[in-house]
C-alpha cells in the first residue's frame, strides 16, 4: 500500500470532508503463481468515491517489461480481478490503483513457484480459520475454538512456518486467559512450547521458551487445584486402607459393585427403605439390626414394627403407598423378611465403622453416596452402634 497523492485525490472525491479519505489496496492472494486468479479489493476511509470516477488497476514488473492492460475497478463494490499471465516470469511486481495516471495506492506482488504458492495458500487458509477462532471465543464456544485453532496451526505448519504456528497458539492464550480459562491457556502454551522447542536455528529460541514457561507458571498459579471429590464410601474405605477388592470380600459383593457404589450408582434396590425411614421419621439405620451368632451366622432383627407403632399413625396400606410397595411387603418387613437387599449395606457400614446414614442418603428422590462435611471424621466410631 502506498500513501495517496492528496492533491490529485481531491479532484475526484465527492462530499469532501475536512480530512481527506485514504485508500487501501488489498489482494487475495498476496502472492501467486502463473495462472492464478487475483482478486482486488479497495477500502476507502474518511470519505467516499463518486460512482462515475474511473479507477484502474495496473500490474507490471519493476523493470517494466511485463505488464497487463489496465483493469477497471467495479464502482459499486470497489473490486476487480485478473489472472496472472502464464508468460510472466517469477519475481516482484507492482500492483496499483490509479485515476488518470495518478497513483492512489500501490503494493508489491510476487509471482512465485508452485511450492511457494502452495505454502501461501496454506498460510491464508490458516489466517481465515483464525478469524473463526475469534468468533467462537466471543460466543463462549471454547471447545470449538480449540478445534478450529488446531486446524489453523496445521495450515501454518503446512506452510512451512512453525514459528507462526507457535505464535498462533501463544496469541490465543490472551483471549482464553481473559475469559477465565487458565486450563485451556496452559494447554495452548504447552503446544506452543512444543513447536518452539522443535524449531532448528530459531533466533532467540531460549528467550521464547523462557517466556512460554513463565506464562505456564502463571496459569499453574491461577488454576484452582481441587481435591478429587470423594464421597464418604470411598473416603472411609481409604481411611481403613481397604482396597475395593478387600471391601468387596467383607460385604459379599464384587469389586465392580464397590466401584459402582463409589461412583454414586447402584442404590435403587434400597430406595424404598430410605422412603420408609422418611415416613417413619427415623434413620435407615433404625430399621433393622444385624447380629452374628456364636457360629458367626448372620441374623437380622427387624425394628420396623416397633417404629410403626411408636412413630406414626399410618397404616400398612398408607406406608405401602408412600414407598411404592404392597401392604403384604410391609408386613413381611415387620416380620424380618424380604430384607436381604439391606444386608450388604449394613455390612458396609460396619466394616467402615460408621452408620449407613453416614454413607448413603436420599436426595431429590435419588439414593446417592453422602459427601464429606467437609470430611467425615468417624475413624473411632463404636461398632456396637450397628452390631447391637
Amino acid at each position: 500500500m502506498s500513501t495517496i497523492n492528496q492533491r490529485h485525490l481531491k479532484e475526484f472525491l465527492q462530499n469532501l470532508p475536512e480530512q481527506i479519505p485514504s485508500i487501501e489496496l488489498f489482494s487475495t492472494p498476496w502472492m501467486g503463481k502463473q495462472g492464478d486468479k487475483v482478486n482486488i479489493r479497495l477500502e476507502v476511509t474518511g470519505g467516499s468515491i463518486a460512482a462515475d470516477i474511473p479507477l484502474m488497476i495496473e500490474f507490471f514488473n519493476q523493470e517494466g517489461d511485463f505488464s497487463i492492460d489496465p483493469i477497471p475497478v467495479n464502482s459499486s463494490d470497489l473490486t476487480a480481478s485478473f489472472t496472472l499471465p502464464e508468460k510472466f516470469d517469477q519475481g516482484s511486481y507492482v500492483l496499483q490503483v490509479t485515476y488518470n495516471k495518478v497513483i492512489l495506492a500501490s503494493k508489491t506482488f510476487d509471482i512465485v513457484d508452485e511450492e511457494s504458492a502452495r505454502q501461501m495458500a496454506e498460510f491464508e487458509e490458516g489466517l481465515g480459520i483464525e478469524d473463526q477462532v475469534s468468533q467462537a471465543i466471543k460466543k463462549g464456544n471454547y471447545d470449538e475454538a480449540i478445534k478450529l485453532q488446531e486446524k489453523a496451526v496445521e495450515h501454518f505448519l503446512n506452510a512451512n512456518n512453525p514459528e507462526l504456528a507457535a505464535r498462533s497458539w501463544e496469541d490465543l492464550v490472551e483471549n482464553l486467559y481473559k475469559n477465565n480459562k487458565p486450563e485451556l491457556s496452559k494447554d495452548a502454551l504447552e503446544k506452543a512450547l512444543g513447536i518452539y522447542s522443535g524449531i532448528e536455528g530459531l533466533e532467540n529460541k531460549e528467550e521464547f521458551i523462557t517466556r512460554i514457561n513463565e506464562k505456564i507458571e502463571i496459569c499453574n498459579n491461577t488454576i484452582i487445584q481441587p481435591e478429587p471429590l470423594k464421597n464418604n464410601i470411598k473416603l472411609l474405605r481409604e481411611k481403613k486402607e481397604h482396597s475395593q477388592e478387600q471391601l468387596a470380600a467383607l460385604v459379599g459383593k464384587t469389586p465392580d459393585i464397590i466401584k459402582v457404589w463409589e461412583e454414586g450408582q447402584g442404590f435403587e434396590e434400597i430406595k424404598q427403605f430410605f422412603e420408609l425411614a422418611q415416613a417413619l421419621n427415623c434413620q435407615i439405620d433404625d430399621l433393622i439390626q444385624i447380629n452374628y451368632d456364636v457360629s458367626n451366622k448372620l441374623k437380622i432383627r427387624s425394628k420396623i414394627r416397633n417404629l410403626i407403632e411408636n412413630n406414626t399413625t399410618l397404616t400398612q396400606s398408607q406406608l405401602a403407598f408412600l414407598v411404592g410397595e404392597t401392604p403384604d411387603i410391609i408386613k413381611k418387613w415387620e416380620e424380618g423378611q424380604e430384607l436381604q437387599e439391606l444386608i450388604p449395606y449394613f455390612q458396609l457400614a460396619q466394616e467402615l465403622d460408621c452408620k449407613l446414614s453416614d454413607l448413603i442418603e436420599l436426595v431429590d428422590d435419588t439414593v446417592k453416596p453422602k459427601l464429606p462435611e467437609p470430611l467425615l471424621e468417624v475413624t473411632n466410631f463404636d461398632k456396637s452402634s450397628t452390631k447391637g
